[in-house]
């Protein structure tokens, strides 16, 4: 290829791709669109949010005229999140990987002024006319005891194994299932969407127990319902076994130790090789 045909189709191509960028203006009333659609804009438990460095997302407002008409500004760079990560956290997410949950957010960043929060509809947009990230999203949660919905920027990523009648005969655990909430969830709340995560059946019939490293099983019971998951001492990577209530046993920490304290070693043994130095999760009194 000659470097005359090269630099046509660089410049071809580079073009292209500009062309079909919206000026301001419909830029603007894209995402003034969607966020006019409650149905697409409400907070519902379990969707997913994006969150946007509040510097960049002010550069884009002046550019496009979002708030005042007298606030053109030029075109922003690249979307850059970088400054809302922790350092090892930073770099890029992958084209293939475009929620990505992972990512470890600095300590006390505020909304409106350190970022904000948009849905994904509004992401695509804003993705496919400036690129950039890392990407970085978070989910929607309930919190106390009414499950009010917000997005939660520091999310407990817990591993909920789920006990079954196969697991009482070969006594191993299969693949946990990983799921999010908020560290000011109540463990009343929590009860209940575990309960149904696991389907296990009513949550008053469904049994939460802690594993210990001496492979004992610490059931949290209704005296603990009304603390928060942080208030209990969880942490990002604890395991919480579920079981529902069999017909002729009434708590899993007091089944036959040959049987069942495996289950406490294995599980205390897969978040320790996950989460290295983790302290194990006790009661508020243990």
């Amino acid at each position: 290829v000659s470097t005359q045909s090269f630099f046509f189709f660089f410049f071809f191509f580079f073009f292209s791709a500009m062309a079909k960028v919206p000026s301001p203006a419909e830029q603007a009333a894209a995402v003034r669109r969607i966020f006019s659609d409650k149905s697409l804009s409400s907070l519902t438990l379990g969707s997913e949010f994006f969150i946007i460095s509040a510097k960049w997302w002010q550069l884009w407002k002046d550019y496009v005229q979002y708030e005042r008409q007298d606030s053109a500004g030029r075109r922003p760079p690249v979307l850059d999140n970088s400054e809302l990560v922790l350092e090892d956290a930073s770099s890029p997410a992958p084209a293939s990987q475009p929620d990505s949950l992972d990512i470890d957010l600095k300590p006390g960043l505020i909304e409106n002024l350190d970022y904000n929060c948009v849905n994904v509809h509004v992401w695509n947009l804003i993705r496919e006319w400036y690129g950039g990230g890392p990407v970085i999203s978070r989910k929607v949660v309930g919190v106390g005891n009414s499950l009010r919905p917000m997005v939660d920027l520091y999310p407990l990523k817990l591993k909920l194994y789920v006990l079954s009648a196969a697991t009482e005969v070969n006594g191993s655990m299969g693949a946990p299932r990983e799921e999010s909430f908020s560290a000011t969830l109540t463990l009343r709340s929590a009860r209940w969407l575990i309960a149904s995560f696991a389907n296990t059946g009513p949550p008053h019939k469904t049994k939460l127990f802690v594993p210990q490293p001496n492979g004992s099983n610490v059931e949290i019971t209704a005296a603990d319902d009304s603390k928060t998951l942080g208030d209990y001492g969880f942490q990002s990577g604890n395991a919480i076994l579920v079981r529902a209530v069999p017909s002729d046993l009434s708590s899993f920490s007091q089944m036959h130790p040959e049987s069942y304290m495996s289950f406490g070693a294995a599980a205390y043994a897969v978040r320790t090789a996950n989460v290295e130095g983790e302290p194990v999760v006790r009661g508020g009194t243990g």
